[in-house]
């Protein structure tokens, strides 16, 4: 499924093994070069949506994978990757898989437990974090508390025994 470059890297894997205890200035500084590599999948990832459901993507592939190109090779091969999988998805677009988290009114949609999450559920609250959001991100605070790890673990599962 398109979701499996989410985990399938040595990215998501330093998350999914890392040890959110260790503090020392070293870890940090691999966990943000890591948090980056991570960040340019989702690029691609994103970019794949995006632009996979309009009407000339298939005439102008190209044309969106060009402007990747000065992103980094690593959006551009998770890009391909997801493009070739889309397909498989029930869903239209990431907004549709983003309305089927179920939440309760007032609450975030991070506050379900992971177990009641569709694999493609769990890559979407993933994913969500890397976008900013009005010049604001949230990415550094849910990789240090450990939510990252969780839904990467989740995803890693669910794609495995779907």
């Amino acid at each position: 499924m398109w979701y499996e470059i989410l985990i399938k890297n040595e990215f998501a894997d330093y998350f999914i093994n890392s040890d959110l205890s260790v503090q020392d200035t070293a870890e940090k500084q691999k966990a943000d070069e890591m948090l980056d590599g991570l960040k340019k999948i989702v690029k691609g990832v994103s970019n794949a949506w995006s632009h996979y459901y309009n009407p000339t993507f298939k005439d102008h592939k190209w044309v969106y994978r060009d402007g990747l190109k000065y992103y980094s090779q690593i959006a551009l091969d998770a890009f391909d990757f997801c493009c070739t999988q889309i397909h498989l998805s029930k869903a239209k677009s990431l907004p549709e898989i983003w309305h089927s988290i179920p939440n309760n009114p007032g609450e975030s949609k991070y506050s379900i437990d992971v177990s009641q999450l569709t694999a493609e559920q769990c890559a979407m609250l993933i994913i969500y974090q890397f976008w900013a959001r009005m010049g604001v991100s949230t990415l550094k605070d849910f990789q240090e508390s450990g939510e990252l790890k969780e839904y990467l673990i989740a995803l890693k599962n669910k794609s495995l025994n779907p």
